[in-house]
């Protein structure tokens, strides 16, 4: 009965070891690659770099397993609070293949719908109002544009407005292209809530 014991014992630790030695030492579970679908530019090696650091730093054993672990990443959906820091990203998701030792990254964009200017630079918007990336200070009615002399300060990330105020002006940009008018918008003064319109002829593309 005692042999039985020592024998289980012996069992159990072996097992434990090999389990000990294939999570935290082995190659088994060490990222091959990291494959993306999005065209992030200089920013995708930042983003890689700070979801390995975001999810090592996570409570339990991931801090231990190290960065290039593939055990420490989360399969789904990334949370908002992580893509702030990448306002261009709309939605981020992750898929894990274990077998081939990949993660792979899939972005959704965020679409460029206009142009926000202030006196010192612009950025492109899109349809939900929010702030992704600087843009040039383009001129002709193939963009839609917002000159804000209304001396606010603005980052990537922002809302434009206030979520009723720019619900309102995508409304008023959808009936300037039913009626076939591009045009300038101009936001002066926030509190008076005034948006001023420069019709311009000639149709979005």
């Amino acid at each position: 009965m005692r042999l039985k014991i020592y024998g289980f014992s012996a069992l159990f630790f072996i097992l434990a070891g090999g389990l000990f030695y294939a999570v935290f030492y082995s190659p088994i579970f060490q990222i091959k690659e990291i494959k993306t679908d999005f065209s992030g530019g200089e920013s995708t090696s930042a983003l890689i770099n700070d979801l390995k650091i975001f999810f090592a730093g996570q409570p339990g054993i991931s801090p231990f397993l190290g960065f290039n672990s593939i055990l420490i990443w989360k399969a789904g959906a990334v949370s908002g609070d992580f893509l702030k820091k990448y306002p261009w990203i709309e939605n981020l998701k992750i898929d894990k293949n274990y077998l081939k030792r990949t993660v792979i990254l899939t972005a959704e964009e965020r679409n460029r719908f206009g142009v926000w200017c202030l006196k010192e630079k612009c950025f492109w918007f899109d349809e939900k109002g929010i702030i992704f990336e600087e843009a040039p200070n383009t001129e002709g009615g193939l963009i839609r544009k917002v000159n804000d002399s209304s001396g606010r300060r603005i980052e990537k990330g922002d809302m434009i407005l206030e979520s009723r105020l720019a619900d309102n002006l995508m409304k008023i940009f959808g009936v300037l292209e039913i009626a076939g008018l591009s045009s300038y918008l101009k936001f002066d003064k926030i509190e008076l809530q005034d948006i001023i319109a420069t019709p311009v002829q000639k149709n979005f593309p």
